[in-house]
This record gives C-alpha cells, sequence and structure tokens, in this order.
C-alpha cells in the first residue's frame, strides 16, 4: 500500500484515508470533498444504499475533457484472479452510483519479473491490468449479489448449508470451525487421500464422502490405495531393499543439506525480485566415511542482503567431493540455481553442487508410509515414527518454515532490539539444525548404519 502511494502520488499530497480510524461517516465526507479537486485519493470510500466500498486508488483521468476518474484496485498477487473481477465490478457499482464519474478501472498486480534496481524506486513494481470492460459487464450481476447477500442478512436464523470446497474458495472461510462444530469428524477422512485428481474430488463432492474406506479403490491411483490401506488397517509400508538401493549411490562425505529462505512481496535488496525466494540460513550435517558428524551452518540476520555471503560459505562448507543429501530437492536446487544467475562468477562452483544432490523424499514416498503421515510425507510427518525422540514441538519459538520467514523479518527490522534479535538467532538455529538432523536420522532409519 505504501509503495502504490509512492508510485501513484509523484508530488506526495498523501490525500489518503482511514475510515477504520476516523470513522466511516468522516471518511465519505472528505471524499466527496475531495473528489472535487484533481489530486490522487487513496482508500476514498463510498456509501450507497446497503453497500459500502473502499477505493485503494482514484486518479484523474486526464485524456477525458470532462473530468472523469481512474480508479485502481491494488492487489498484493502476480496475476489477475476470477475473485478479482468480482471484487472490481463490485467497487465500480458503488463508486459510481455515489455520482463518481469513472473512466474505467484496473487492477494493479506485482509483476514478478521486475528486478528492483535503484534504492528506494519501485517504478515498475505494480503492472496495471485493465478491466473496464468485465467489470461494466457485470454490474446487473452485482445488484443479484448485493440483493442476495441482504436476504441473507435479514433472516433471522442462518441459512442451511453443507459445507464443501466453497468453504475454502476463493478463501478459507472464517466460520468453518463455526460450522464444522456439530458435524461428526471422519475416523479415516477422504483428505488424507493424496493428490486427488478433479475427478476424484467431483466424486467425494457429488456423493458427500468423508470417509476413506467408502472410496472405491478404482477411483484412485497406487499410492492413493496404498495410503488407503495402510490407514484404516493400522499397519506401516516400509520397502527396507528397495530404499537401500535406492541410497547406494550416496558417496562419502554425505552431507545433509537444508535451507531457509524469505520471499518479500516488495523486496529489500538490490537485484532480486518481488516473492523470489532469498535464502538467509542454512544447516549442514556432515558424517565422513569414519562415521565422525560435523556440524556447519549459516544466518545473516545484519539486514544486507545475505546471499553472496550465503552462497560463498556454502561453496566452502560443501567441499568437492561427497553426495549432498536434501528432502525436496526441486527447493534446494532452483535456489542454488538463482544463485548462480545472480553471481556468475560462481556459477561453475554452485552447479558443481547441485550435480551432487541426492534426494531423500522421493526415497520416502517410494518405500515408506505410516499411516500417523495421514496422507503426507513432510519431514515433519515422516520423522516422528522414525527417530520418536525428535520433535519439533519442543522447539522454542520457530517450529516451522513459516515461523522462520517470521522470525528472520522480525530480527532484521531496525527498531528489533538486540536482546531480542539474539533470541530470534537462536531459535533460528535450533529449528533448522534440527531439519538436517532429522534427514540424518532418515537415512540411517534406511541404510542402518
Amino acid at each position: 500500500g505504501d509503495i502504490a502511494i509512492d508510485i501513484y502520488d509523484p508530488d506526495n499530497l498523501r490525500q489518503v484515508l482511514d475510515p477504520f480510524t476516523e470513522g466511516w461517516a468522516p471518511a465519505i465526507a472528505k471524499t466527496q470533498e475531495w473528489i472535487k479537486d484533481k489530486h490522487p485519493i487513496f482508500e476514498g470510500t463510498f456509501a450507497i444504499d446497503g453497500a459500502l466500498a473502499l477505493a485503494d486508488v482514484l486518479k484523474v483521468d486526464e485524456s477525458k475533457r470532462s473530468k472523469h476518474w481512474h480508479m485502481v484496485e491494488v492487489k498484493s498477487s502476480t496475476s489477475v484472479k476470477e475473485v478479482h473481477l468480482e471484487d472490481t465490478a463490485f467497487q465500480y457499482f458503488v463508486v459510481s452510483r455515489s455520482g463518481v464519474k469513472l473512466s474505467g478501472v484496473s487492477l494493479a498486480c506485482i509483476d514478478s519479473r521486475w528486478t528492483y534496481t535503484t534504492e528506494g524506486d519501485y517504478r515498475g513494481l505494480l503492472k496495471e491490468h485493465d478491466l473496464t470492460e468485465q467489470a461494466r459487464a457485470l454490474q446487473d450481476d452485482v445488484e443479484v449479489w448485493l440483493a442476495e447477500a441482504h436476504k441473507v442478512a435479514r433472516k433471522h436464523k442462518e441459512p442451511e448449508l453443507e459445507m464443501g470446497n466453497h468453504c475454502n474458495s476463493p478463501y478459507e472461510c472464517e466460520f468453518k470451525a463455526y460450522c464444522a462444530k456439530d458435524i461428526e469428524q471422519a475416523e479415516f477422512p477422504v483428505e488424507w487421500l493424496p493428490r486427488r485428481s478433479a475427478r476424484l474430488k467431483e466424486f467425494i463432492e457429488e456423493n458427500g464422502i468423508t470417509e476413506m474406506h467408502d472410496v472405491p479403490d478404482d477411483l484412485l491411483n497406487d499410492k492413493q490405495v496404498l495410503v488407503k490401506e495402510c490407514t484404516i488397517d493400522n499397519e506401516y509400508f516400509l520397502d527396507e531393499k528397495g530404499a537401500q538401493e535406492a541410497l547406494s549411490g550416496c558417496r562419502y562425505p554425505l552431507y545433509f543439506l537444508d535451507f531457509e529462505t524469505i520471499n518479500f512481496g516488495v523486496p529489500q535488496w538490490i537485484g532480486s525480485r518481488p516473492y523470489q525466494q532469498i535464502p538467509f540460513q542454512y544447516s549442514l550435517h556432515k558424517i565422513s566415511a569414519n562415521g565422525t558428524t560435523t556440524h556447519r551452518e549459516f544466518l545473516d540476520l545484519s539486514g544486507n542482503d545475505p546471499c553472496l555471503a550465503f552462497a560463498t560459505q556454502l561453496i566452502k562448507d560443501c567441499g568437492k567431493r561427497g553426495s549432498i543429501l536434501v528432502y525436496n530437492q526441486a527447493f534446494e536446487k532452483k535456489r542454488i540455481e538463482e544463485l548462480a544467475q545472480r553471481f556468475p562468477y560462481l556459477a561453475d562452483e554452485l552447479q558443481a553442487l547441485n550435480a551432487r544432490v541426492v534426494d531423500l523424499l522421493p526415497v520416502c514416498q517410494k518405500y515408506y508410509y505410516h499411516p500417523e503421515q495421514q496422507g503426507s510425507w513432510s519431514i515433519k510427518k515422516v520423522l516422528p515414527n522414525m527417530a520418536p525422540e525428535l520433535n519439533y514441538a519442543e522447539l522454542e519459538g520457530v517450529q516451522h518454515g513459516g515461523a522462520a520467514m517470521e522470525a528472520f523479518a522480525e530480527a532484521i527490522h531496525p527498531q528489533t532490539s538486540d536482546k531480542r534479535r539474539l533470541e530470534l538467532d537462536s531459535q533460528l538455529r535450533e529449528y533448522c539444525k534440527l531439519d538436517t538432523w532429522a534427514m540424518v536420522k532418515i537415512w540411517e532409519f534406511f541404510v542402518h548404519e
């Protein structure tokens, strides 16, 4: 939002409304006063009978002889979605019926291909998509939506509606827990079936199926049948020989590697793009041929771009030979490839690391399943039955990747105290270290060394 104001308000007039602080009536009145002028308005507040709308940006359309406004809705997504069309159509309906002459409406999305090249200059971050034609075509529909919404709101009793896909699309409904409280929970939910096809989802929805055992096997692939059988029979599956053969090509020293990254919508460092995964931390456990285990790590909480130091130390810590084991190689290999593109003089050494990568995830997916995984092969689901002594829940603060991102963002914030930054530093190191130690335990589980 702040970046949008900078882009659309080059004269720094800052006509920004905050109805949540000012109150709705004062914000509406101030919007009507500002409309008389020609300066950009942000969060313009409009109300008609039974509908309220906040326009992210209103700017005068200089191409028109008489004064018309162009409305811009700003979204943090990187593309136009169907829900955005409905949103802009609703905004257009309310604003135009409030007496504002609109020449059109656009949706400004983040351009993920744009690169941040000049400090403080975010021109190009947002890319406008003209949705005027689509918004106008939906005006009659908006009137119907409003009528239906008010009809529901006037009811004295909540409408009866079964839960389904609409509870999560286009966004997760805030009333899910409320609606589910009286529903008998499935013993073996169909949601545990991995990678459900469109055909399978349609069958489940149409027949109101909640229990896995009610899904015919002929609608399932081999992996889904395995999950179903192991879950219902409460038995685990292990192809020990297959797993050992899959890992037989690993060469000592063995390196167990895991990255933590941050993906800012608004790039923080020169040379980075919106939502680019920026690696700021890694953990590396090394097992030598004689069985000796050592640990190396990297973490940069300085607030500076961590990428060059990350890449340089990674090359050093991984040495020249030996297999590098990861969990879901697509993630780490992609980050290494991006580092090679940013720092061409390190490209050969970084790409040499990628050539040594071995992925533990497909080994687990193909040769192991425990019913307590509930259809998932994430490392946090696989680990408890292979190494029950390790428990992410016992970690302080940071217990998952999302929390690691939040901890990093807090740690590099200039207002974070030194004491708090040290706490976050310790939490991040312990979390990432457990990720790679977990991989060591998974590898040991399969090879019994």
